[in-house]
């Protein structure tokens, strides 16, 4: 259930109707819809939204309704239902004994909607702000080790494969679960989202890529390590970009912006838990920037089949815990 909040005249109706692409047919009102709910889609389209709820309130508590019942049995039927309310808590107290304890009532049931919805957004002037949103649980797994891996080389634009032993030990673990995944869009990737999440749909995002090395792409260190612009690299604790290749920022800065694309993808969709099978630079840098508390860069390293699980709140990652392949039951179990 969404739930929209407002004062009156502030555009709320209209607002529900563009953002969602509901119709008049969709909606009943509380001004004249029948009180009596489980008459509400008789010869109408599905209900969808309930604008003027606060006058429904008014009429049941008039007529000796059971309120409380009745928004049960609403939540219940109408799991999706958006419910629109004007905010009447505000101003001079009622000297009418019934508007009094309508204004009491309407507040009480607002407070019980705004703990029970997934979404709430206040309207003011028209523009809606999203101040309660349901929490996205994330999880982030580097993808398994390639030859490039084990022979510790710089392996960010070279499409390289698994391992067998990696394929194997991915394919007999359980992961945690998800409801969607997003990967980058290189095989090691592809390839261990296949075997961790296979029944589960992928989409490829290309920001998900990992960090070009430039000339050092696929070397390791005992090939570069007498290098000066190497060195330099090492010097600047690897924010100087490597030749030819990113700098750290620009690696952030994209993978942040395809992280927040898939991100609106859930949201869309509705999902609940998402899992993004990607490198180990592409982990770094989305917690270096979302972490909750804040650790920096380097404190994100995972090996290869591992991860970390994440909730997102108000747009930061926290609840954060590291998974570690070689502890996870075995998918046979």
């Amino acid at each position: 259930m969404e739930f929209v909040i407002g004062g009156a005249f502030q555009g709320k109706l209209d607002y529900v109707k563009e953002h969602y692409s509901i119709t008049e047919a969709d909606i009943i009102d509380g001004k004249t819809g029948v009180l009596d709910i489980t008459q509400w889609e008789k010869g109408k389209n599905e209900i969808k939204a309930i604008n003027n709820f606060h006058l429904f309130l008014f009429r049941w508590l008039k007529e000796e309704y059971p309120i409380e019942r009745l928004v049960e049995q609403i939540l219940e039927k109408w799991e999706d239902m958006i419910i629109i309310s004007t905010e009447i808590g505000y101003g001079i107290v009622p000297m009418d004994a019934l508007e009094r304890k309508w204004r009491e009532k309407t507040g009480r049931i607002c407070c019980m909607l705004a703990k029970r919805a997934d979404k709430v957004t206040r309207i003011t002037c028209g523009i809606g702000t999203v101040i309660k949103e349901k929490e996205l649980e994330v999880v982030l797994i580097r993808h398994g080790k390639t030859k490039g891996n084990e022979e510790r080389r710089y392996v960010g634009t070279t499409d390289e494969e698994l391992t067998k032993e990696a394929i194997w030990l991915l394919s007999n673990k359980q992961y945690p679960k998800a409801d969607y995944v997003f990967v980058s869009p290189l095989l090691r990737c592809r390839q261990t989202a296949s075997y961790i999440y296979k029944n589960v749909e992928a989409e490829v995002l290309e920001g998900l890529r990992e960090c070009d090395f430039g000339i050092y792409e696929y070397k390791n260190y005992e090939e570069i390590k007498e290098e000066k612009a190497y060195q330099e690299w090492i010097k600047s604790n690897g924010t100087i970009g490597f030749p030819d290749g990113e700098t750290r920022e620009e690696f952030k800065t994209r993978t942040i912006q395809a992280f927040w694309c898939a991100i609106r993808k859930a949201k869309e969709k509705n999902l609940t838990k998402i899992a993004f099978v990607v490198h180990g630079g592409t982990i770094m840098a989305i917690l270096d920037e979302l972490s909750n508390p804040h650790e920096d860069f380097y404190h994100w390293q995972v090996k290869n089949g591992d991860g970390i699980t994440a909730v997102l709140a108000e747009e930061k990652l926290d609840h954060i815990h590291f998974i570690d392949c070689e502890t996870l039951e075995n998918e046979n179990l």
